[in-house]
C-alpha cells in the first residue's frame, strides 16, 4: 500500500514574489493543515470526476482561495484541454505574482501538477534546466514523472509569452 505524504513535509519554494509548493491530492482530513503551513490557495488539476469540487469545498471551508482546471489527463494538451491549462496557468501566475502560497496538485501530483509548475516557471523567465532543478527541490517524485511531451507543452507556452 502507498504511503501518502504527510502535509507537513509540502515543501515551500519562492517563486517572484509568491511561493508554490507541488502535491499529490490531499486527503480531505488533511487540507485545514494546509492553512497552518502558509497556504493561501489551492490550485486542483483534476476532472470533476476525481473528486475535485469536494476538494474545493473543503479547501474554502479552511479559509483558503481555491482555484480549479478541470483537465482529467496528464497527456499533451491540446483544444479544449490546452484551453482550460493556459487560463488556469495565467491565474496561477497572477496569484504568485500577487504574493500568495499557493500549492497545485493533480491526483498523483506528478503529470498534470508538474506540466503547469514548469510551464510557470518557464513564464517567468528559467532556463529549462533551472525550471527543472525548481520541481525537483519542491517535489522530486513530480521531476522524475514529468515526460518530454510535458516539457514541450511547458515550453510552447513560455515561448508563446516570451515571444
Amino acid at each position: 500500500m502507498k504511503k501518502c505524504v504527510a502535509m507537513a513535509e509540502v515543501r515551500w519554494g519562492e517563486v517572484g514574489p509568491g511561493r508554490l509548493a507541488l502535491a499529490h491530492r490531499p486527503r480531505l482530513k488533511d487540507i485545514a493543515k494546509l492553512a497552518a503551513l502558509g497556504c493561501q490557495r489551492v490550485v486542483t488539476v483534476q476532472a470533476g470526476s476525481e473528486a475535485a469540487l469536494q476538494i474545493g469545498r473543503v479547501v474554502q471551508e479552511a479559509g483558503m482561495a481555491w482555484t480549479w482546471v478541470p483537465v482529467g489527463s496528464g497527456a499533451f494538451p491540446e483544444g479544449e484541454v490546452d484551453r482550460l491549462l493556459r487560463r488556469g496557468l495565467a491565474a496561477l501566475a497572477d496569484v504568485v505574482e500577487a504574493g500568495e502560497s499557493v500549492l497545485v496538485h493533480c491526483s498523483a501530483g506528478i503529470h498534470r501538477a508538474g506540466m503547469l509548475a514548469f510551464a510557470l516557471l518557464r513564464r517567468r523567465g528559467l532556463t529549462e534546466a533551472g525550471a527543472l532543478e525548481v520541481i525537483e527541490s519542491l517535489r522530486p517524485e513530480t521531476r522524475r514523472g514529468l515526460r518530454q511531451q510535458h516539457l514541450d507543452w511547458g515550453n510552447q507556452v513560455a515561448s508563446e509569452v516570451s515571444g
